[in-house]
């Protein structure tokens, strides 16, 4: 499902049915004739070829432990974003990278609950990885 709203919301998609709008305006106002719902497919598939075949970014796989998520942000998503983007995943990336063995103490010795490094961890491999991407 979330495959579908992804293309709905997508450049491509909206190009293409901004396009093929157009056309069937022209229809409506009787400015073409028969053949309009070819034409407004053409419109839609000419709207959305331009954005067809552009870099999708990288979705991070599922299932990594925070360490190897924090590699991935590191390797794959920070080299992608924009310049201003890069210093600030570079702070989280490197506060959490040295937060994480010191949770575990803090964790053993009863200063810090369970559901806390959860919560990190949830951030780090769901969330961070959401906001890159958008």
């Amino acid at each position: 499902m979330d495959r579908v709203f992804r293309y709905l919301l997508s450049n491509g998609n909206m190009a293409g049915s901004c396009v093929a709008l157009v056309v069937i305006a022209a229809y409506l106002f009787g400015l073409i004739g028969n053949g309009w719902w070819l034409l407004a497919l053409g419109a839609y598939l000419g709207g959305w070829l331009p954005f067809a075949f552009k870099d999708q970014p990288d979705h991070m796989p599922e299932g990594l432990s925070t360490a190897d998520a924090l590699a991935w942000l590191k390797d794959a998503a920070l080299p992608k974003l924009p310049p201003q983007a890069k210093p600030v995943l570079t702070d989280i990336i490197n506060r959490v990278q040295d937060l994480m063995p010191r949770l575990k103490e803090m964790e053993s010795q009863g200063l810090v609950e369970a559901s806390s490094r959860a919560l990190l961890k949830q951030t780090v491999t769901r969330l961070l990885p959401d906001a890159v991407e958008a």
